[in-house]
């Protein structure tokens, strides 16, 4: 049986975090808050991805977490568009630390992103979000991977590593932080990211247009998967499969996607038990896939 919680502790060190196949969530603390209050907007099943929060997700196997921020009152918090999702970015550092100590011999990527949709106001002059950034890191500096590039396994555990997904000031030091997930990040398409740090990325993610549909998901989808796992892929390229989307209500809202989209998934592991298929960022995540996708690292 998989111990989910130490997956990675039977992964050999010297292997690159682009050589794995990963779990991930989506939009990773967008859970209800009060499930028993749908007149919140905070709990609309149009901005609900998750059913288990933070630490559920990494004590079943979520390696790849997507957190998204306003810049506000002096913190960061998080939010889904402008909702505020009752958690700041201090928490969700703490509750990775904390899984962390526990479980040394693992990893947690880390997807910072700015939410623009969220509140600005309260903050500190001149401190810009990068600044504010820095400051977190700067209370546990030895948590963090900031470097450019996808690290291997050995030097990545114990940490959490930055997949940066906001701007950077370029004219003072440092000049880099984390991969850079921010440059070139596709809308709403596929698309590669060609910096110190190679990305291939699948985020399309809108069920509103008339051409698309579940379908043309799941063909986005497995189509990533295949070229992530064909022989001569580039191990270096760092695989990011969003299995999430969401548009219209009821129909294609996150669950309803998710409900389609997860079970397809689940039959193609277990077609496909072996290889390397990169990370896969899903809505709704259950140990049992979660299982199928760590099963494929062997070991």
């Amino acid at each position: 049986m998989t111990d989910l919680a130490n997956w990675m502790s039977s992964v050999g060190g010297s292997k690159k975090l682009s050589e794995l196949s990963i779990p991930g969530t989506h939009d990773s603390a967008s859970r209800y808050i009060d499930p028993t209050n749908r007149t919140d907007p905070g709990t609309s099943p149009r901005l609900t991805t998750q059913t288990d929060g933070i630490p559920e997700q990494l004590l079943s196997g979520i390696r790849f977490l997507d957190i998204r921020v306003g810049y506000t009152g002096g913190e960061f918090k998080l939010y889904h568009e402008s909702v505020s999702l009752g958690l700041d970015f201090g928490d969700v550092r703490d509750i990775c630390r904390s899984f962390l100590q526990a479980h040394p011999r693992e990893t947690i990527i880390l997807s910072l992103k700015k939410e623009d949709d969220a509140p600005t106001s309260g903050n500190t002059p001149n401190v810009s979000f990068q600044a504010r950034f820095n400051t977190y890191v700067a209370e546990s500096p030895n948590l963090w991977y900031l470097g450019d590039t996808i690290p291997s396994l050995r030097t990545a555990r114990g940490k959490i590593v930055l997949f940066r997904r906001f701007a950077i000031a370029r004219t003072s030091p440092p000049t880099t932080l984390g991969i850079d997930a921010f440059d070139d990040f596709p809308d709403d398409a596929r698309g590669t990211i060609d910096g110190s740090a190679k990305l291939e990325i699948q985020d399309k993610f809108d069920q509103t247009e008339a051409d698309t549909t579940k379908d043309t998901k799941w063909t986005a989808v497995v189509g990533l998967l295949n070229d992530a796992s064909r022989k001569g892929s580039d191990r270096n390229a760092l695989f990011l499969n969003f299995g999430s989307a969401a548009g219209v209500a009821p129909v294609d809202f996150p669950l309803s996607v998710a409900n389609f989209i997860n079970p397809r998934l689940i039959t193609y592991f277990d077609g496909h038990q072996r290889g390397r298929f990169g990370i896969v960022a899903m809505d709704f995540q259950t140990a049992e896939l979660n299982t199928l996708i760590v099963r494929t690292n062997g070991g």
